[in-house]
C-alpha cells in the first residue's frame, strides 16, 4: 500500500542564488548579501525608558 499523499516527499522548486554583490541598497557585500544595521533615531531612548522602574509621572 503506498504512503498518504501528505507523507510522500515533495520536490520544492529549486531558488537561484541571489548575488553577493550589492544588488539592492543597504545590503552588505562583504556579508553575503546580509542587511546593514541603521541606527533607528529615539530607539535607545525609548528601551532605557521602558527598562526604567517606577510610575510613569517619576520618568517625566
Amino acid at each position: 500500500m503506498p504512503p498518504p499523499a501528505d507523507l510522500r516527499p515533495v520536490s520544492l522548486p529549486v531558488q537561484p542564488a541571489r548575488p553577493t554583490g550589492l544588488s539592492r541598497p543597504g545590503l552588505s557585500a562583504g556579508a553575503g548579501g546580509a542587511a546593514v544595521p541603521r541606527p533607528v533615531p529615539g530607539l535607545l531612548a525609548a528601551a532605557e525608558r521602558h527598562l526604567r522602574i517606577g510610575a510613569p509621572a517619576d520618568l517625566a
